[in-house]
């Protein structure tokens, strides 16, 4: 049961655009929301000296004062989002940290016993600059905990202001303990929409040729009738834990690119899978597969590390 959740903010509408979400998983869990930002100091007039013949009188006492005024800025900022939490009902602490974003954040999490991050995968600036790839991807890799990536859009439309829903979950999986490790995660985020889930995985086509092939054929066919006595098989461990269990499986080359068709044919309103796959920690699949789903999904994904690879 989600009991702690960090939400990370820099104070940017895409990064709040996680806010619903976190609010509404602690409204339903009972759980504690810490909305926190990280605070970088300003070099901006460090950075004008380099341009300028002179130097700015008295820099030393500005540049403190500035900070300052900055630092109380952004801990007003994070008190109205604990504001917004309580009067929703939800109970919030917000902190401002210091120091690299992301060690921050991960320290902070274990400060405050966090078993959720919920952030968007686009922070400061213009929607087209990802996370992904720097803080987000820095989170993922490195959190002992799930990680709930939110992807922002644009502008919101009415139907995307509506209180967030996750009641149908799609769940790749490829026959590993790593890439099952999502399990656990993402059966107690379904719980609290007693929610439905599909549990998903590609089987690779094995060319042109092999439809010419009796042998071939027959191998095909056995891979995926042993990828849906798989799937059959965890779905009959989750029965008790989901309204409903199905399962699905592609014949795609692309495998991130499957699971993103894929949930938007089911009209998920998540995706949960692990960095880790096939082939165990060597393998990871952020960078490869995880990214791919991160950056093309248009709903959230769950991300977890397997806590071997820490």
């Amino acid at each position: 049961m989600y009991r702690s959740i960090l939400l990370p903010l820099d104070g940017s509408e895409p990064a709040e655009q996680a806010i619903p979400l976190a609010m509404e998983i602690a409204r339903r869990a009972g759980a504690v929301v810490h909305p926190v930002h990280v605070y970088v100091p300003d070099e901006a007039w460090r950075d004008m000296e380099s341009i300028t013949p002179y130097q700015f009188e008295h820099e030393v006492s500005y540049e403190g004062e500035y900070q300052r005024e900055e630092q109380e800025r952004e801990r007003r900022y994070l008190e109205a989002i604990a504001r917004r939490a309580r009067d929703e009902g939800v109970a919030a602490e917000p902190e401002l940290l210091g120091g690299r974003v992301e060690s921050a954040l991960i320290e902070h999490a274990g400060r405050v016993d966090a078993d959720l991050i919920v952030m968007t995968t686009h922070g400061r600036g213009p929607v087209e600059r990802a996370w992904v790839g720097s803080v987000a991807d820095r989170v993922v890799r490195q959190s002992p905990v799930p990680v709930l990536l939110v992807r922002p859009v644009a502008e919101a439309t009415p139907a995307e202001a509506r209180p967030p829903v996750l009641e149908n979950v799609l769940i790749p999986l490829d026959g590993s303990e790593h890439a099952e490790s999502v399990l656990g995660p993402a059966t107690e985020l379904g719980k609290l929409w007693g929610a439905r889930c599909t549990l998903f995985t590609v089987v690779r086509p094995g060319g042109i040729l092999s439809r010419a092939e009796p042998e071939k054929q027959r191998a095909e066919k056995a891979k995926e009738e042993a990828a849906r006595a798989y799937l059959s098989q965890v779905a009959a461990r989750l029965q008790g834990d989901w309204a409903q269990v199905d399962v699905e499986i592609a014949d795609e080359w692309s495998v991130g690119g499957a699971i993103v068709w894929t949930a938007d044919r089911l009209g998920a309103d998540a995706i949960a899978l692990s960095t880790h796959g096939h082939g165990g920690l060597r393998r990871l699949f952020l960078g490869s597969v995880a990214d791919k789903v991160i950056r093309g999904a248009s709903v959230p994904v769950l991300v977890t590390r397997p806590r071997e690879s820490s």
